[in-house]
This record gives C-alpha cells, structure tokens and sequence, in this order.
C-alpha cells in the first residue's frame, strides 16, 4: 500500500503538482528577493539568520519524525499516535516552520512573514482536501479524530504513543530527502548577500 505513496500519504501525482506549485511561486518572487537586502545591522542581522538555521534544522528531524509514525499509511488508516495524536497536520506543520526559517535567512522579518502567509493560505486549501477525502474514507473514524485532534496547535495534554511502531525505511529515507531541500536555502542566501556587499546586483529596497 504505502509503495505507491509519499511520505505524507499523498499520491505522486499530487506530491509533484505541489512541488511545481512551489518552484513556480520561488520563481515569480526570485526578483524581488534578488533586489531587497535586509535593513538591520549585522547583529541582528545574523541572530535572524540563526534562527533560521535552527527552523530548518527542527523542519527536516521533525518531518521525519512524523514520516515514521505515518509512513503510507494515510490512505488506509487513522494514524492517531505521536505527533498525529496531538495536531492532524504536523507534516504541515514542520514544513510551516521550515518555510520561515527560509525567510529569516535573509535576515528579515519581512520575507518571513510574507512566506508565512503564502504558505498558510495554499495549505489551507490542500487540507480542506485531504479532509474531505479522509472523510468520505473513514465516515466515522475521521471525524471522530477531527472532533478531539486539533488541526493546527497542538495540545500536549492529548500525546498518546504505541510500544512499538512500523517503519517503512524507504518512505523515511525519501522525507529525510525531501526536508534536506530546505538547506538548499542556506548557500543560495549567502550568494545573494555576497552579490549584495560586493556591488555585482543593486539593492532597490532594504527591508526590516
């Protein structure tokens, strides 16, 4: 079952319409990352990016982590353990707190923000999906779930665990593949700063 799924549970299909969602919106902002420079001096300017290295960091092992527990198996049944126990959406989630570790590598609060929300509002949409699909394939379990689960803030009070839990090595190996893309973030940043202080590309705006 899980051999025709991604990590999350999603077909291939829809793993690679998401990805093409996501180069193509990286695309239409390209120019104007490439032309803003942060505005903070390089004190705060480096614990913004500090943070971000410790967003992707917590990203990628926490998508793994959800990867264990879920592993295919979204598709054929209610995972309700470890980080599904307490929030219905902790791939998401990560993935959430990856994406503005990507902003604040460019040492502003700005483009974070602005990533923040264009992931939360294309998410919001790829969720009510999934919902109605796990819906109409579990009737009662699902919403069952979805009554005591949050969707998005996670209540600790909730955790439940198993003893032991099945692995699926090869859906592992492809989310510790998947989250390695967010550093791909790290030297594309510093190349743009670089660009920056050495004259070769004009900052039209200097952002906070």
């Amino acid at each position: 079952m899980s051999a025709g799924f991604t990590p999350d549970g999603s077909s291939p299909t829809l793993q690679r319409y998401r990805r093409l969602h996501t180069w193509a919106a990286a695309l239409l902002v390209a120019p104007a990352m490439v032309m803003t420079q942060s505005m903070w001096s390089e004190g705060p300017h480096e614990t913004l990016e500090w943070l971000g290295y410790a967003a992707i960091i917590l990203c990628v092992l926490g998508r793994a982590w959800c990867t264990i527990y879920i592993g295919g198996r979204k598709k054929s049944e209610i995972v309700a353990l470890g980080p599904y126990s307490v929030v219905r959406n902790p791939l998401y989630l990560f993935s959430f707190v990856g994406v503005i570790g990507i902003g604040l590598q460019f040492g502003e609060v700005t483009w974070a923000l602005l990533m923040m929300a264009a992931f939360a509002l294309y998410h919001r949409q790829v969720v009510r999906r999934e919902e109605a699909v796990l819906s109409a394939a579990f009737p009662v379990a699902y919403p069952a779930y979805c009554a005591e689960t949050p969707r998005w803030l996670p209540d600790l009070r909730l955790w439940r665990n198993a003893d032991s839990v099945a692995v699926n090595p090869a859906l592992l190996t492809r989310a510790l593949v998947d989250g390695a893309m967010f550093f791909v973030a790290f030297p594309v940043i510093e190349l743009l700063d670089y660009m920056h202080e050495s004259g070769l590309v004009p900052t039209l705006l200097s952002l906070p």
